[in-house]
């Protein structure tokens, strides 16, 4: 008998993080009128839905929802980069969150890790056989937080123990609705920056909240201070090194 047909949510905040997995599974973009990039493909045995979420937590938990009005899947993917709260990473590496912390500013009050998330449901059974045996793949913990920060004012408070720690802006929302509609869920980041790699705050502004680049900002930003393009060419260099990272891992994922 061939293997049960599975139906997945692959969900990325922005385009880079989703470019190689469009790429290799063959996705099309979805004519049906999503309010933001959505695409399909197909990996026998698996039917698969992949969205661009945009930024942040408000936005990932609105298009998740958006989609499961109309695709209820067998697991959830979440997918996308991450900045490196651990030592000796290097950009393309690969963490699963197994702990999911949501990290909360708390105005006057000290900033603090307000939340852990534990997905409901296992894994399906091939899932949980090719990340056991992914030795690329690292068991950590993924930390969302409200807006970006440095990782420097973030690092003091991350408890001491935790495996391989990184910080993204999306996981914690979306682990949140799989886990109030019994889905399983997997999270998977990979590192764009690591630990003493800072995205400087003239950068941060210069793509939109899907992704789009703005070039007006980034080409003041860059006359402005020129040191910036060494900065920018970093940045590009680690999100390929990044997007194809992910790109291996699903292809991985979904052998067999």
């Amino acid at each position: 008998m061939g293997a049960k047909e599975m139906r997945l949510i692959v969900l990325g905040a922005l385009p880079r993080e989703l470019a190689s997995i469009v790429n290799d599974l063959g996705a099309t973009k979805s004519p049906e009128g999503w309010n933001f990039p959505v695409y399909t493909a197909k990996a026998a045995p698996s039917e698969i839905l992949i969205a661009q979420t945009g930024m942040g937590m408000d936005r990932a938990k609105a298009a998740l929802e958006a989609v499961l009005e109309r695709f209820m899947p067998d697991c959830i993917v979440s997918v996308g980069f991450a900045g490196a709260l651990y030592a000796n990473a290097s950009a393309g590496d690969l963490v699963e969150g197994s702990r999911l912390f949501k990290y909360t500013l708390a105005g006057t009050r000290p900033s603090h890790l307000s939340a852990e998330l534990n997905p409901a449901l296992p894994l399906p059974g091939p899932f949980t056989a090719r990340l056991s045996g992914n030795a690329h793949l690292h068991e950590g913990s993924i930390i969302t937080l409200e807006k970006p920060m440095e990782k420097k004012g973030l690092s003091p408070h991350v408890p001491g123990g935790l495996p391989f720690p990184v910080c993204d802006m999306e996981t914690f929302a979306l682990g949140e609705v799989a886990v109030a509609r019994a889905i399983p869920f997997l999270a998977v980041r990979s590192i764009s920056d690591t630990l003493e790699e800072e995205v400087p705050p003239e950068l941060i502004g210069v793509v939109d909240e899907m992704g789009q680049p703005k070039l007006g900002r980034l080409f003041h930003a860059v006359t402005t201070n020129p040191a910036l393009v060494t900065d920018v060419i970093r940045l590009k260099r680690n999100s390929e090194a990044a997007s194809q990272s992910l790109g291996r891992f699903m292809k991985e994922l979904l052998s067999g």
